[in-house]
């Protein structure tokens, strides 16, 4: 494509708009200059004609001495353009004209010219001038009127015919002809000269402009330090020099702008740095991180929260009271309160939580508000205090049922001390005598001595005096073989449910102390149903918060249909010698027994009954998944 200068296209736009101009001044100058002469053309006609009225009337009614064609030539001789009269009488019959080559013949039968051989048109005007489009002549009427006679009704007698004066419009033409020559020769001197100015104009501003352009390109390039020189003392040179100034400010500001990117490059770095450490500190702590806004919803939270609730799929806009245990809804709702109305109170509240399907965690929860652009956000920091409260819970019964063991312990050893006196004397006594009623005596000491030997055996099992030894077994297995010998201990009112469904059943174990746990589980059951009932032993799998990490439990659940335990004696079961039956029966120690065996295997126990249904124990130890060679597998 063809490119043109700037020159170029100045002059160019400049002869355009100068031509336009003066096409448009030359058409108006011909108008109004066709206009004037035809209106002088028109006025020296009315003038002629009335003077040619007047000879007229002089020749015919004062019988001049001069002919009248004479007289009227000599009138038109005084013209500079041709001129013709022709006079018309009353009747419409033309009386004399001087040349046929300008006559105009008027029909005065047509309607229109016959109104002007009536007086009455003639009252209110003095001449009719005649334009014909279609002719090159104008024609002017004046009407033939006595001297010194305005015409009115009574005076119509001085109306005496019409005079016809007729007009070339070639003299208009002309002149026309020599006005349009000399504005035509006018507008090419104005146009030649309007195009040598507008040619040096461009010239001029066209150097000026490749020097902006020159000096554009090299800024574009990167060449900042580029000025533009030779310049002029005018307002073009004041254009320079602005262009020049705002170069150098540009050149400077690009430089401190190089420097600031470079050192907004920096902080940018170290902000994304630290927000870096920041988030892996956050996404990495131990404890679990949220943000919460004012309705309590979570709208943010680290992967160690996740992985407390991992079992849970946290929903859109899930609110985090939703998590919170039933009976510990309406305290954290009141910390949150007090918290968002401006609180001082900084200490940690602890709580349950939901972290899966029927598991839940214990927390301990710290929080604090602050606001950012997003409004008021409450940050909330979990710590995971499940395992902690299980260890302060096995702690505390650990120490005490250690004393009450140490306790059992010394007076079992000084018990079966005396016992070790008492029964083998009695059995002397009776192989020594006959006598009915001394050997009745001695039966019943034998048999107390020997329940009180069992008491001093579950004693010392109690106090941990007798060594255990481990081993990788089947938890099903020890189970299956225990519940054969069921039938001897519990009696055929009452059904027996087995309902094994763990996957991972190996753990290690003390089978001895595996088996007296579940015996004394299944007496106690028995017991609680005296009319009968339903006896369920089941098991499955789990996984829990151990450890800071997922453990997969075994679980043993016990149930019974029997009568239950009060609400107020069920945080004393597990104690030594807490026994609510009768005089005589039991010792108190088979729940207490149960409880040491779960501690020996590191395991946890929870019990809950509803009196007049049923109690349920619920057991759970460390599973591990056992091979083949790993069974029966004794740990030193």
């Amino acid at each position: 494509m063809m490119r043109f200068n700037l020159a170029t296209k100045f002059l160019a736009a400049f002869l355009v708009i100068l031509s336009l101009v003066m096409i448009l001044s030359t058409y108006l100058t011909i108008t109004r200059e066709n206009d004037r002469l035809m209106k002088n053309l028109i006025d020296h006609s009315k003038t002629i004609s009335e003077l040619a009225s007047t000879i007229l009337y002089d020749e015919l009614l004062q019988n001049s001495p001069i002919p009248l064609p004479d007289r009227i030539q000599s009138l038109l001789d005084q013209m500079d353009y041709s001129v013709n009269v022709t006079f018309y009488g009353l009747s419409g019959n033309q009386i004399y004209t001087q040349s046929d080559s300008l006559r105009l013949d008027i029909n005065f039968s047509d309607t229109t010219h016959q109104q002007m051989l009536k007086h009455e048109l003639w009252m209110t005007m003095n001449s009719v001038a005649i334009n014909p489009e279609t002719k090159n002549y104008l024609f002017v009427v004046v009407p033939i009127i006595n001297r010194g006679v305005k015409l009115t009704p009574s005076t119509k007698y001085a109306f005496n015919g019409l005079l016809v004066v007729t007009f070339s419009k070639s003299y208009v033409t002309e002149q026309l002809d020599r006005v349009s020559k000399a504005i035509i020769m006018l507008s090419l001197l104005i146009a030649a000269g309007g195009g040598f100015l507008a040619w040096l104009v461009s010239i001029f501003f066209g150097r000026l402009i490749k020097r902006l352009s020159t000096a554009s390109a090299e800024f574009q390039s990167g060449n900042y330090g580029y000025r533009i020189e030779k310049i002029s003392n005018d307002e073009l040179g004041d254009l320079a020099h602005s262009f020049n100034d705002m170069a150098a400010g540009i050149s400077e500001a690009f430089t401190q702008l190089e420097e600031k990117t470079k050192s907004l490059e920096n902080v940018t770095r170290q902000i994304l740095q630290s927000e870096a450490r920041i988030r892996s500190l956050i996404e990495n702590a131990s404890d679990s991180i949220l943000h919460l806004d004012r309705s309590g919803q979570i709208i943010f939270y680290n992967n160690r929260f996740s992985g407390l609730i991992s079992h849970l799929q946290l929903a859109p806009n899930a609110s985090f009271i939703d998590f919170v245990s039933e009976d510990n809804k309406p305290a954290v709702k009141d910390y949150f309160e007090k918290l968002q109305a401006g609180s001082s109170e900084t200490s940690a509240i602890s709580f349950s939580i939901t972290a899966g399907e029927n598991e839940f965690a214990s927390v301990e929860m710290t929080a604090n508000a602050f606001s950012d652009n997003q409004g008021e956000v409450i940050q909330v920091f979990l710590r995971d205090i499940t395992e902690r409260k299980q260890l302060q819970e096995q702690l505390v019964q650990a120490r005490r049922m250690e004393s009450i063991g140490r306790l059992a312990g010394g007076v079992s050893h000084d018990f079966n001390n005396l016992l070790a006196i008492i029964i083998p004397n009695t059995e002397l006594i009776q192989m020594r005598t006959t006598d009915e009623k001394i050997l009745q005596y001695s039966d019943q000491v034998l048999s107390a001595s020997r329940r009180a030997a069992d008491v001093v055996k579950q004693l010392l099992n109690f106090s941990r005096q007798k060594n255990a030894v481990f081993k990788k077994q089947s938890f099903h297995d020890i189970l299956r073989n225990i519940l054969k010998m069921m039938k001897e201990l519990v009696p055929d009112k009452v059904t027996l449910v087995t309902d094994f469904q763990a996957q991972a059943d190996g753990m290690l174990m003390d089978e001895g102390q595996i088996q007296q746990m579940v015996v004394n589980l299944a007496i106690h059951a028995r017991d609680s149903m005296p009319s009968g009932g339903i006896l369920k032993f089941e098991t499955r799998n789990v996984k829990i918060h151990r450890n800071n990490q997922l453990t997969e439990m075994i679980v043993l659940k016990v149930s019974d249909t029997g009568i239950g335990i009060p609400q107020e004696n069920l945080p004393k079961i597990f104690e030594p010698f807490f026994n609510t039956k009768k005089v005589g029966e039991g010792t108190g120690l088979g729940l207490a027994g149960v409880y040491s065996v779960v501690l020996q295997h590191h395991g946890i126990i929870d019990v809950e009954s509803v009196e007049g249904k049923g109690t349920t124990f619920v057991i759970l130890f460390q599973a591990i998944r056992l091979e083949k060679s790993e069974s029966d597998q004794e740990i030193k």
